[in-house]
């Protein structure tokens, strides 16, 4: 068997630069990072029909061979063998940290990446972590790291790794003072903290759930953070790490049970093999952009899907597609147990954010308590309703409502917000939804409609008979529960049940007949507390470890954030620790 075995269709998908959720996807073939995805396979069928392909992928029943069999390589296809002692799959945020952690602690380091140097860049813009001497500086909160774990395993399902969410909170303000220390003033000073200040009549928790001020914000075209994460990059080079461009991991070398080094490929197709004395890092993002892994490992997005009739191959998202999953894998590691995080997004407020504005059903009947933003319950509760319209519904108020909601991510859009404006950007387009009408007017991708009076909205809305009957009682019983102080239909916190009753009144939509993934997906590998890479009898096996996005352990059913930017803070964190932990191997 030859490498391009490896290379079918059905192992890795090849293709063209695709847009998918809003958000160009990072491709495979060639190391490319314009290609995405390729068009459905015919023998997988359509997403009705590919039950029969069912098969055992890494120990779990699947729709589709997403593993596919790891390419054969012949040594003498091989042009170079570069000696390191730490590999690094993967440069972006944990890759980065991993490289630079190494390289610090002494380590002789290489790094894969499969983009091409020009393109080169980074996802995000907000690094969330505990009590950094910056965010203590910057007014920050001060968190108990002890109600933090604790905050986070009820979000979590208590299905997330104890040890690693543990060193997390201990370590992650020191490791963000690490980064700001490698970077220049001018990036370091035109930061901002993330919800500070606290939203008005905001009490520290939204349905039970906590949430903190502690993230820093990085903004603005030449002091972003993949300026800033370049700058890491820069320093790791400065210590003898060395970063190989256009050179996509195509297999872990194992000598034994230990892996050994790593086999890459450029996209001319040149094999270039890195040895690796101490051990090789996995940090090669999630999987979102390859519609097969996500079909075959989401089970509640599959369901989504199939019940709307949709393609598979629809559902992508921003990120990458699977290497780093499928390479653990081969190596003899496995994919954690299901359910299968994913940051996706369905925001039932719409243009308003994810914020706890009543929200009506395209019947006109509220479902939910809208304050259940912990674990971005908007997403679980708007797709399970009937398939049409969802309405966010607000007054003349909206801006004090917007700033009441918890500071526990961009989408919100609370007070103090440095994500280019916000509220500036509302204040600015809402009055052009006035006298719209039926046409109404699209603020942030969301069609959004105005009336002066409760009908006339309804009436703009295309609401008819029952619908428009449902949706005016809904808000009239919302009002009545606002005055008595009490949700005593869905249980919305008090200080969020504000009454609708101030005209210009209006109404943002979103569409929940078609499901779209959002950003990416968080589950990866099973690892240890160190991020090694566990076996399916759980043991660690010698010289692999998984960080990042590629690891697993840290979220179940769904993104959720007591901070702003978890998801890169949790990458440079442990990117950090692990590329330390193996220098000291």
């Amino acid at each position: 068997m030859n490498a391009s075995k490896g290379l079918s269709r059905r192992s890795f998908l090849t293709g063209t630069a695709v847009v998918g959720a809003g958000a160009a996807l990072f491709g495979m073939a060639g190391c490319s990072p314009s290609g995405a995805s390729s068009e459905a396979s015919a023998e997988a069928g359509s997403a009705a029909g590919v039950a029969e392909n069912a098969t055992v992928q890494a120990g779990y029943l699947t729709y589709f061979d997403w593993l596919g069999e790891e390419p054969a390589i012949d040594d003498a296809d091989i042009v170079e063998t570069v000696d390191a002692e730490v590999v690094v799959i993967g440069g972006g945020n944990a890759g980065v940290c991993a490289a630079l952690g190494a390289a610090e602690a002494g380590a002789k380091v290489v790094v894969l990446e499969t983009q091409t140097e020009d393109v080169y860049t980074f996802l995000g813009h907000d690094i969330g972590h505990l009590n950094s001497a910056w965010s203590k500086a910057h007014g920050g909160d001060e968190i108990d790291e002890v109600e933090f774990i604790q905050d986070w395993t009820r979000r979590n399902m208590n299905r997330s790794n104890y040890e690693l969410v543990r060193q997390f909170a201990s370590e992650s303000g020191s490791v963000l003072d690490w980064i700001l220390s490698h970077l220049s003033d001018d990036i370091v000073e035109n930061c901002g903290i993330f919800g500070v200040p606290k939203p008005t009549g905001y009490p520290g928790e939204i349905s039970g759930y906590k949430c903190w001020s502690s993230a820093i914000h990085f903004q603005d075209e030449g002091t972003d953070w993949p300026d800033a994460a370049k700058a890491l990059k820069a320093a790791a080079e400065d210590l003898g790490a060395a970063w190989y461009f256009d050179c996509r991991a195509m297999k872990i070398v194992m000598d034994g049970d230990r892996a050994a080094g790593v086999v890459g490929m450029s996209s001319d197709g040149t094999y270039t093999k890195f040895s690796a004395s101490k051990g090789v890092i996995i940090a090669a993002g999630d999987y979102s952009g390859n519609p097969e892994m996500v079909f075959a490992l989401n089970d509640e997005y599959r369901d989504f899907v199939q019940s709307r009739k949709q393609d598979y191959t629809e559902i992508v998202g921003s990120g990458r597609v699977g290497d780093g999953q499928k390479l653990g894998c081969w190596a003899g590691g496995r994919m954690e147990p299901g359910p299968r995080a994913s940051m996706g997004r369905a925001m039932g407020a719409g243009a308003f954010g994810g914020v706890a504005l009543p929200q009506l059903n395209r019947d006109g009947l509220r479902f939910m308590n809208e304050g259940i933003l912990g674990v971005w319950g908007n997403l679980f509760q708007v797709m399970r309703q009937p398939k049409g319209m969802i309405y966010g519904v607000a007054d003349a108020s909206w801006r004090e409502y917007i700033q009441k909601n918890a500071p526990e991510h961009v989408y919100p859009g609370t007070g103090g917000f440095h994500d280019g404006g916000f509220l500036e950007t509302l204040d600015a387009e809402i009055p052009n939804v006035l006298g719209t009408g039926t046409e109404g007017y699209k603020i942030r991708g969301c069609l959004t409609y105005a009336g002066e009076t409760l009908e006339e909205l309804a009436d703009n809305l295309g609401l008819s008979g029952e619908p428009k009957e449902n949706f005016l009682a809904s808000i009239e019983r919302y009002n009545e529960l606002c005055e008595k102080g009490v949700d005593e239909d869905f249980g919305k916190d008090a200080f969020l049940m504000d009454p609708i009753v101030e005209p210009p009144f209006y109404a943002s939509v979103i569409d929940s007949s078609e499901f779209k993934l959002g950003l990416v997906e968080l589950s990866g590998l099973v690892t240890d507390k160190n991020q090694q890479v566990l076996d399916y009898d759980d043991d660690p096996i010698p010289g692999l470890y998984a960080t990042g996005n590629s690891c697993g352990g840290r979220f179940a059913l769904q993104y959720c954030t007591p901070i702003a930017g978890i998801s890169i803070g949790w990458a440079t964190t442990m990117g950090k620790l692990v590329g330390e932990t193996v220098a000291a191997s």
